[in-house]
C-alpha cells in the first residue's frame, strides 16, 4: 500500500514538473503584441574607408574618431 503511494506521489510530481516546464517555455518567446507595422529597414548607411595598413610603435599614442 505504502509503495503504491509513493509511486502515485511521484508520478504526481512529474505530471506537475512537466506542466510547469511546458508552462514557462510556452510563456518565454510568445513577444509581438498587436504591432502589425512592417519592421524598419536598413537606414542610408555611410562609412569612411581607412586606410589599409597602419603602423604604431611601443609607447605610441593612437587617436580614434
Amino acid at each position: 500500500m505504502d509503495l503504491q503511494k509513493n509511486s502515485q506521489e511521484k508520478t504526481l510530481k512529474k505530471l506537475l514538473l512537466s506542466s510547469l516546464i511546458a508552462l514557462s517555455l510556452s510563456a518565454c518567446g510568445g513577444g509581438g503584441g498587436d504591432d502589425k507595422s512592417e519592421p524598419q529597414g536598413i537606414k542610408n548607411i555611410t562609412y569612411t574607408a581607412l586606410p589599409s595598413t597602419s603602423s604604431a610603435d611601443e609607447g605610441d599614442t593612437i587617436n580614434l574618431s
